[in-house]
């Protein structure tokens, strides 16, 4: 049974008191932390964008980590905040993932930090 391509996002927070970041997306997957795993499907449209009283001043960046299977098109790309990307049409198989890094920015802080969760696939 084929699936019907959806919109995911991944919603990017600070940890209080931390110079860390939590993840989140919207199929209710909330580990508390930065290890989150997204289930995509082919064809889905992944968007990353600050949380609500993120504790952050941006999102900087998005990209596949060296070596990491290629599960999205082309490198995301930002507009107005919010950074996109789409699964690609074939799938390598379930299960299969794809780990990724995410620039951040923190308010009243000049440095530059990553955190590195991933995309799975569900189909």
């Amino acid at each position: 049974m084929e699936t019907k391509p959806k919109i995911i996002t991944i919603y990017v927070s600070k940890v209080a008191g931390k110079k860390k970041i939590k993840l989140r997306d919207s199929e209710d997957n909330d580990p508390g932390n930065s290890n989150l795993t997204t289930l995509v499907n082919t064809g889905d449209t992944i968007k990353w964008e600050l949380d609500e009283n993120s504790g952050l001043e941006a999102i900087m960046g998005i990209k596949k980590k060296w070596l990491s299977r290629q599960l999205l098109k082309t490198k995301p790309t930002e507009s107005k905040g919010v950074w996109t990307g789409t699964v690609i049409d074939v799938s390598p198989g379930k299960g299969k993932y794809e780990k990724y890094k995410i620039a951040y920015k923190i308010k009243n802080n000049n440095s530059r930090r990553w955190s590195d969760p991933k995309l799975q696939m569900k189909n």
